[in-house]
């Protein structure tokens, strides 16, 4: 058999996976929504924490 014959292997189809998101109702909302309060309050103990850390590093 030649290197680049056609075989059945190239007839063959695989069927596209489907992402983790593909199932969701119709109604689900995304698990990232950035007007969420929680995520703001995260953004909020972030920059006060790098603030902190940053004031200990200049005091250093």
């Amino acid at each position: 058999m030649m290197p680049n014959s056609a075989t059945d292997l190239d007839k063959v189809r695989t069927s596209v996976a489907k992402h983790d998101l593909h199932h969701l109702m119709d109604g689900a909302n995304p698990v990232y929504a950035p007007l969420s309060p929680e995520l703001a309050e995260l953004v909020k103990r972030l920059e006060k924490a790098n603030r902190r850390r940053e004031r200990k590093r200049q005091a250093a």
